[in-house]
C-alpha cells in the first residue's frame, strides 16, 4: 500500500513538473515580442523559470497536494493551487528583483501565473473526477454497517450516501426493534448478529 502511494505521488509530481514546462512554453511561444531574442536576457528568462518552477514545486508539496485527500472538494483543491501559484509569483516577484532583471515584461509574468494556475488546476479536476467515477463503481470501497436505526443512525447513512467518493459504502442496518426498509437502506438484523455480518461484508 506505502509502495502504491508513493508511485502515485511520484506520478502526481511528474505531471506537475510537465505542466510547469509546458505553461512556461505556451507563454513563450505565444509572447514572442515581450521576450528579448538576445542570449543573456533569454538565460534570465529561463533562470527566472527555474526558480519559480522549483518553488512552486515546493509550495505544491508543503500544501500536500501530492495526497488524494477524498475529504477535499475540487473547488478546495483549486484554491490551494491558487494560494501556491500566487505565493511563488511573490517570491519570483522579488527574484526578479534582486537580480534587477529589469527588462521582464509583466504581461509575460502574468500570464505565466494565469498558466501556471490553469494547468495546475484543470489535471487535479480530471484526476478527481476520474476516482470518483472508479469509486462509484466500487473501487476500493470500505462496506459498513450502522448499528441502530435511529435518527443518528438515520443521519449518518445520508452523510455516507451524499458523499460516495469517501470510499465507504453503507450496505444497511442492525437495529432491535425496526425491520424493513429505511431511507433506501435494508434492517438486516438486529444487534447480535454483528459479527456474523461483519465477518460477511468484508
Amino acid at each position: 500500500m506505502h509502495a502504491r502511494n508513493r508511485k502515485i505521488r511520484l506520478i502526481y509530481f511528474c505531471i506537475d513538473i510537465v505542466s510547469i514546462y509546458l505553461s512556461f512554453l505556451i507563454v513563450i511561444k505565444i509572447s514572442p515580442f515581450h521576450i528579448s531574442s538576445d542570449p543573456s536576457s533569454f538565460r534570465h528568462y529561463l533562470a527566472t523559470y527555474l526558480f519559480w518552477g522549483i518553488a512552486l514545486l515546493l509550495s505544491l508539496q508543503n500544501a500536500q497536494l501530492y495526497y488524494t485527500d477524498r475529504y477535499l472538494s475540487i473547488s478546495d483543491e483549486c484554491l490551494k493551487v491558487a494560494k501556491c501559484v500566487i505565493l511563488t509569483s511573490v517570491l519570483t516577484a522579488l527574484f526578479i528583483f534582486t537580480l534587477k532583471i529589469d527588462f521582464f515584461s509583466r504581461a509575460v509574468f502574468l500570464e505565466s501565473a494565469i498558466f501556471l494556475f490553469l494547468s495546475l488546476s484543470v489535471w487535479r479536476a480530471l484526476k478527481r473526477y476520474a476516482v470518483r467515477y472508479l469509486i462509484n463503481r466500487g473501487y476500493a470501497n470500505f462496506n459498513v454497517l450502522i448499528v441502530g436505526a435511529g435518527n443518528v443512525g438515520m443521519s449518518l447513512a445520508k452523510e455516507i450516501k451524499a458523499t460516495p467518493y469517501l470510499v465507504i459504502r453503507a450496505i444497511g442496518f442492525l437495529d432491535d426493534i425496526k425491520t424493513g426498509d429505511m431511507g433506501g437502506f435494508r434492517i438486516l438484523g438486529n444487534v447480535g448478529e454483528l459479527e456474523r455480518w461483519s465477518r460477511s461484508i468484508i
